[in-house]
Formats: structure tokens, sequence, C-alpha cells
């Protein structure tokens, strides 16, 4: 007889965990089974349901922690992207502030009589920096491309996590099918063997009840030839009478028997 004790969450909590190893989803009429072929332990229903949402509580953060793992695998590439973009920009910036800077020198260079004239160099200067703002221009758009892929990036990170959350909770369901699928064909083999056996057995009855028939019969036609042997050397009438009605009475038991063999 089963005794009544109560269950603590932690033993539940473990029980859910067990089961999920064994591809079964846990709820309450799986682990009343479980704890009854444990130890015979029984608790209400509300303990179980409560524990149970705890232990789901505890499964979608397992589940989160890992497309974290794999969150942690893409970051890096993004950030070294983000890295290479800034590091180019930075660079065309200070060869901007550089040439700004060689431009006041030559400006400086051309009051005190140097032999460019100043209209050539700011031209000059003019144009680099032109040049240098068309740069600029091409890598701010070529970031700005480069921000908008890495969100696309992101947002097809965010779809594919849950995409293989979805999948894998089918999974799971699916194998689960697939047990309780392969138990059930386990069990209707074992009926037909069963019936297999059966038929088996009643052939075999057959078989002997045909044979005893059979050897029944045969004695039988002996004894009618013997008394018809008899009856031939003996004109008797009461005789005769009688061998008619043992003849009758050889007749009605072999019916009798031929019925039962049926």
């Amino acid at each position: 007889m089963a005794r009544k004790a109560n269950i603590s969450r932690e033993e539940i909590i473990l029980a859910c965990w067990s089961l999920l190893e064994q591809n079964y989803f846990p709820n309450i009429p799986r682990l009343t089974d479980y704890f009854l072929q444990k130890d015979g332990r029984k608790c209400s229903n509300t303990t179980f349901l409560k524990a149970i949402t705890d232990w789901e509580e505890l499964y979608k953060e397992r589940q989160e922690a890992s497309f974290k793992d794999l969150s942690s695998v893409f970051m890096p590439s993004f950030k070294k992207f983000e890295r290479d973009i800034s590091r180019d920009l930075e660079s065309l910036l200070e060869e901007k502030l550089h040439q700004e800077e060689n431009e006041q020198t030559l400006k400086r260079d051309a009051t005190h009589g140097q032999y460019l004239s100043l209209s050539e160099l700011t031209q000059t200067q003019a144009n680099v920096i032109e040049q240098q703002e068309e740069e600029i221009s091409m890598l701010s758009q070529k970031d700005d491309h480069a921000s908008q892929r890495i969100e696309r990036l992101e947002l097809r990170y965010q779809e594919t996590l849950t995409t293989l959350k979805v999948v894998q909770t089918k999974s799971e369901h699916d194998k689960s099918l697939i047990k309780e699928m392969s138990l059930n064909l386990s069990q209707k083999e074992l009926d037909q063997a069963k019936v297999e056996l059966k038929l088996n057995l009643i052939e075999e009855d057959r078989t002997r009840l045909k044979m005893q028939l059979d050897l029944q019969t045969e004695q039988l036609e002996k004894q009618a030839i013997r008394i018809e042997q008899l009856t031939s050397s003996n004109q008797d009438s009461e005789v005769q009478q009688l061998t008619v009605q043992l003849k009758d009475l050889i007749q009605l038991q072999l019916k009798t028997v031929k019925n039962q063999a049926k």
C-alpha cells in the first residue's frame, strides 16, 4: 500500500529534469506516476502545479542563457567591424588636421617671402581639403551603411534564435510522440503474438480431435463389419433385429463424435 507523505519542491523540480531527459515533458499525471514508482509517495495536485511552474521558469532561463552564448559568438565580429570603421574615420580626420596645419605653415612661410604664391598655395590646399571632405563624406556613408547592415544582421539573428527555439520545442514534442508510438506498437505486437499462440493451440486441439474421430470411426466400422459377418452366419430374426439396433446406435455415436469435432 502506498504511503502518504509530502514531497518537497526541490524533489519535484529534480523529477521534472529527469522526465525531460527521458523525452517526457513534465505534467501532473507523469509526476504522480514517477513518485509512485520511485517510493510510493503522494502529494496534492496544487503542490505539483506550483513546482512545475517554478521549473518552467528555470527551463526558460536555461534556454535564454544558451541563446546568449550563441550571441556572444557573433557579437565580437560586429564589434570588430565597428572598430575598423571608427579607426578609418579617425585616421582621415587626423590627415585633415595635418593638412590644415601645413596650410597654416605655408601661409606663414609665404608671409616671410617664400617663392610660392599665396593664391596658388591656397588653391592647392582648398583642393586637398575638398577632396578630403569628399572622402569623409564617403566614409560617413559607408559607416551609415555598415550600421544599417549591423541592424539587419541583429534582426536576422533574433529571428534565427526565435526559429531555433520553436524548432527545438517541436523536436522535443516529436520525440515524445515517437516514443509513445513505439510503446504502443510494441504492445500491439505482443497482443498479436498472444492471438497467434491461441490460434496455434486451437489448431492443435482440432488436429487431435480429428485423429481421435478417425480412430473411433475406424473402430466402429470394424465392429459393423464384424456384426455383418455374424449376422450372415446366423439367420435368427432376433439376432438380425439386434444387429439393426446396434448399427443404429453406431451411426448415432458417429454423428455425435463428428459434431464434437466441428
